[in-house]
């Protein structure tokens, strides 16, 4: 009896081929399975739009608010001594290589680097030491990119230090005492002179 049950239990021969068919179709039409999700901190890099400067933005804004602070006579009188400053890095640094390695000290750069930087700015020696005198003090420091970009924009030096709350005679002082350690009549300790400042992002 009970091996009657167990036969009659048991399927087909036919009845297997049929299951194995059937598997093996939804096999063949199963959507394909989903792929792990990326981690939250690599999607956001993948998918997030790239955000806008910050910093030039704060830049551009503090420009527009703080340039009425300082007349326009005080203003072009800073500018004026920044450039010839600027222009006194140049002339050295085009007759003198050893320039180059003394401003490099004094920023605390490698030569190349410093080199590598003047080249993707695009700026001359004199500019781009104005650009570390300024970022040295200024409060929080910005890049030199981005106050080489404003500068490259059509803004004055003296704007860009107004707007970044330095005191404009400070940034005088500085200036001509990077343009001596270009020119190797002071010598590079690696500490940028201090410029007065005061916190340039804050709203006012």
């Amino acid at each position: 009896m009970l091996r009657s049950l167990r036969s009659q239990a048991a399927p087909l021969p036919g009845t297997l081929a049929v299951f194995a068919l059937l598997a093996l179709a939804a096999a063949r039409v199963a959507p394909p399975a989903l792929e792990a999700p990326l981690p939250a901190a690599l999607a956001a890099t993948v998918s997030a739009p790239r955000p806008v400067a910050t910093t030039d933005r704060r830049l551009a804004d503090a420009m527009r608010h703080r340039s009425v602070r300082t007349s326009d006579e005080t203003r072009a009188s800073a500018d004026a001594v920044l450039g010839a400053n600027a222009r006194r890095v140049d002339a050295v640094t085009a007759t003198e290589p050893a320039a180059v390695a003394r401003l490099a000290a004094e920023f605390r750069t490698p030569v190349a680097s410093l080199r590598d930087e003047r080249n993707r700015l695009g700026v001359s020696w004199g500019e781009l030491a104005i650009a570390h005198t300024l970022a040295a003090s200024a409060r929080p420091a910005p890049s030199v990119e981005a106050l080489a970009r404003a500068r490259d924009s059509g803004a004055d030096w003296s704007a860009i230090a107004t707007a970044l709350q330095l005191d404009l005679g400070g940034c005088i002082t500085a200036v001509r005492a990077e343009a001596r350690v270009a020119a190797g009549t002071a010598t590079p300790d690696g500490h940028v002179p201090p410029i007065h400042a005061e916190p340039w992002t804050a709203t006012d």
